[in-house]
């Protein structure tokens, strides 16, 4: 599930005409997303490879992020900071929980609500909100790696295989797959030579163990229960085997939006212009 440095401005409004100018960023294991939003319109966006320092990932992708518009950190009124490494940002006001972020974020582009696959390099969160973008409830891969990108990350490089490239394969969904029985990556990788030895295609085993990682996705939303809008965002939601397996098993097309790996952090900026409303509104209590 990789990340490239790429960022666009989404919005031709000027930001210094917007009220409410805030930021979300969103510090994960493999990526590091920042969003900057002017009166809950998306202005500019950030998506880089994060680093094995998490401060310096947080700096780089919002001055992306403002640099696409021509802004300063001090023209924000607000930045909520989110993703595993959210406490660490130093220029965030505060930080809210991924969950909650994702459901306001994805609640900005499906305003319906439904459940969101969040497909992380390190984890997989499934989340259920509704129409006015509030969390209901929400469960979590197992402390495993056969449920999120790394899965497949470990079986590309092994087959010599770009993530960047499933797309393509496609069509072996349609074939015969090899059972993977192994839902740990160790053993599947040892599966997976096995495979290789019998003389099975490389972009069939790629295809199967994608199609493994979107059955073992599934078994763990099945817990929470999957009505309404499909939603895929992160990392895996760019990777068109395993969307494509998961919609045949629930027998719906999912909705992505154009970079699912910002929705988290569009989720936090849309937190941060309500708290800046919050204090606002406080502060004219008192002086009021």
């Amino acid at each position: 599930m990789s990340a490239h440095a790429n960022n666009s401005t989404h919005s031709g409004k000027d930001w210094s005409s917007a009220e409410w100018v805030t930021a979300g960023i969103d510090v994960g294991s493999v990526s590091t997303n920042a969003v900057i939003m002017g009166d809950d319109e998306l202005l500019s966006y950030s998506n880089i490879v994060s680093g094995g320092n998490s401060v310096e990932s947080s700096w780089k992708a919002i001055h992306v992020a403002m640099d696409e518009i021509g802004m300063s950190l001090e023209d924000l009124r607000y930045v909520v900071s989110t993703g595993y490494g959210r406490v660490i940002v130093p220029f965030t006001d505060r930080n809210m929980s991924e969950v909650s972020c994702h459901a306001l974020g994805a609640h900005w582009f499906f305003p319906d609500g439904g459940v969101i696959i969040d497909i992380g390099g390190q984890d997989t969160k499934i989340i259920r909100y509704d129409e006015k973008g509030r969390l209901l409830n929400f469960v979590f891969s197992d402390k495993c790696a056969a449920g999120c990108g790394r899965y497949l990350e470990v079986i590309a490089d092994l087959l010599g295989i770009c993530l960047e490239d499933l797309g393509d394969l496609t069509d072996e969904l349609e074939k015969k797959l090899p059972a993977i029985s192994s839902s740990c990556v160790l053993f599947a990788k040892s599966e997976a030579l096995g495979l290789i030895r019998e003389g099975v295609p490389s972009s069939t085993i790629m295809a199967a163990y994608c199609h493994s990682l979107a059955r073992i996705i599934a078994t763990q939303a099945e817990r929470l229960g999957v009505a309404g809008d499909l939603i895929l965002t992160g990392g895996g939601a760019k990777n068109r085997l395993v969307v494509r397996s998961l919609e045949k098993w629930f027998g719906v097309q999912a909705k992505i939006c154009f970079d699912p790996q910002i929705v988290g952090a569009l989720g936090a900026a849309r937190y941060a212009e309500k708290h800046a409303k919050k204090i606002s509104r406080e502060q004219l209590k008192v002086h009021g």
